[in-house]
């Protein structure tokens, strides 16, 4: 399974050619009540309106935050603020991300805000194959491109998950078959299970 190209990236960001691509998504499919808090590089704002295209297309609303290359201080509270509000935490992965000292610093504190189900990274093929990479990949979910939908998570471990069930918690431990929880299930907790504090990580 491979990853996302930036210029695949990029063409989502056309709404146009999104819908094209994806087309209409299934009442099922969507995530209402979902947010996910997309960080990336200011240098990759294209890439990330892309990704903000891909998710917003599974009815998630989306915040983006562009991180500068140095830490900021008066930024930092309004980041701890906007990853302990969202549902998921996604990590736009570019040479130019790698590079700057937001990366450590919000991985760390999605971690100690976050289940390990709630953070996944989305790095792009043209970092693919570097140290600094591949050690992120160890020990992180991806979200990747697939043949047959927009994107599906993948465990460290190998296995996959749907997009719109990783959006709504709905897989436990990655089984092979990542098999969703029942609707009535779901339906019948009042938090969103990545709210909770312990729930599956690899």
């Amino acid at each position: 399974m491979g990853y996302f190209r930036r210029d695949e990236l990029d063409a989502y960001a056309d709404t146009a050619q999104r819908s094209d691509r994806m087309g209409p998504p299934k009442a099922e499919d969507l995530c209402p009540g979902v947010t996910a808090y997309v960080s990336h590089h200011r240098a990759d704002h294209v890439a990330a309106a892309g990704l903000r295209a891909l998710l917003m297309a599974q009815g998630v609303t989306v915040r983006t935050e562009a991180v500068p290359d140095g830490l900021d201080p008066t930024a930092t509270d309004q980041c701890k603020q906007g990853i302990r509000d969202c549902t998921v935490f996604l990590l736009l992965v570019s040479h130019h991300s790698l590079q700057s000292l937001w990366l450590p610093w919000e991985l760390g504190l999605a971690e100690s805000l976050k289940p390990a189900m709630a953070i996944a990274l989305v790095p792009l093929e043209e970092v693919t194959g570097t140290a600094a990479c591949e050690a992120l990949l160890r020990r992180y979910h991806t979200l990747r491109p697939d043949e047959h939908q927009a994107a599906v998570l993948f465990s460290p471990m190998g296995f996959v998950a749907e997009l719109s069930d990783w959006l709504r918690g709905r897989q436990r431990d990655f089984g092979a078959s990542a098999s969703r929880l029942s609707t009535v299930q779901t339906a019948q907790r009042e938090v969103h299970p990545f709210h909770q504090r312990g729930c599956g990580g690899l």
